[in-house]
């Protein structure tokens, strides 16, 4: 993946028009899927928001939470702002994500990053959310298990993981 394009940017080339399915959200956390126009999700991405220390970003912030898209909604408002890739590993996929994913794999990528947001303001920079992004294999064509390292997920990703009840994957 490119990584000066979005996610969804990746996933619209690869599958078409995505969407975005709020699963849960509450107390600052949200669980979404990523779904293609046959309802297929193509991630599960759970995020934990920082919160909005500046007005220039809270409508923003409540058009996010209303259900936009967290990078596409920052870049179509012209918010400038930085994603930066904490760590990506392996974690097992539990049936019922497989089932989401029509997937018959047993692992997928799980990729920890962290967004930062600028101030049109003054230019301070502040985290505005830790994003974990659960991508099946076959997005990224020709990722197998061995090509993820299968620890490097602690305690900076475990309140991601307890929210969606996932668990990293110890041995491939």
């Amino acid at each position: 993946m490119n990584p000066f394009r979005l996610h969804t940017q990746y996933l619209k080339e690869r599958y078409g028009p995505i969407h975005l399915e709020i699963v849960r959200q509450e107390n600052g956390l949200r669980m979404v899927h990523l779904r293609d126009t046959t309802g297929v999700s193509r991630t599960l991405g759970v995020v934990k928001f920082y919160g909005t220390p500046h007005e220039s970003i809270a409508q923003v912030h409540r058009k996010i939470l209303d259900g936009s898209p967290l990078g596409a909604t920052l870049l179509e408002a012209g918010i400038d702002f930085e994603k930066r890739i904490g760590s990506r590993f392996l974690l097992a996929l539990p049936g019922w994500l497989s089932q989401v994913f029509l997937s018959g794999e047993k692992h997928a990528s799980g990729v920890l990053s962290d967004i930062y947001v600028r101030s049109t303001d003054n230019g301070q920079q502040w985290p505005y959310a830790r994003v974990l992004e659960v991508i099946p294999l076959e997005v990224y064509t020709g990722m197998t298990p061995g090509d993820l390292p299968t620890q490097g997920s602690g305690p900076e990703v475990a309140e991601l993981l307890n929210y969606a009840n996932l668990k990293p994957s110890y041995t491939n």
